[in-house]
């Protein structure tokens, strides 16, 4: 797992090193409830901290570069409980129970999709 401090837990890249990121599409925390100075943050990527935000260890990349693959574009982080948590994102829903060594992809299989837009017009069929 790489390692940055500080990381641009937002950003595209594995090493947090990158300037860009999509923290108006996707933002998602949370704190493990059996450690106070664990969190999990999501952007792109899954990353994690065990100090309390002092630096971040990628848990999970988007193209299994750098960490084991997770679907982007995080929408929500929820800890079942001390070891367990959840990533819901654009893919679905994964979880870990090992800290983020390895992911359980639970939407593998499903028949879903997800839109992003359509057009309605008789007169400009693209719009």
């Amino acid at each position: 797992m790489n390692t940055a401090s500080p990381a641009n837990v937002l950003g595209w890249n594995s090493n947090g090193a990158d300037a860009g990121g999509q923290g108006w599409y996707d933002l998602a925390i949370a704190a493990s409830p059996g450690n106070k100075d664990e969190i999990i943050v999501g952007g792109v990527n899954n990353w994690r901290s065990t100090n309390g935000g002092g630096n971040f260890s990628l848990i999970g990349h988007w193209t299994g570069s750098g960490a084991p693959y997770v679907h982007a574009d995080i929408h929500d982080l929820v800890y079942l409980n001390s070891t367990t948590f959840y990533s819901a994102n654009d893919g679905g829903l994964f979880s870990s129970s090992n800290g983020g060594q390895s992911w359980t992809d639970h939407s593998n299989g499903l028949q879903i999709g997800q839109m992003y837009g359509f057009g309605q017009s008789t007169t400009m069929p693209t719009s």
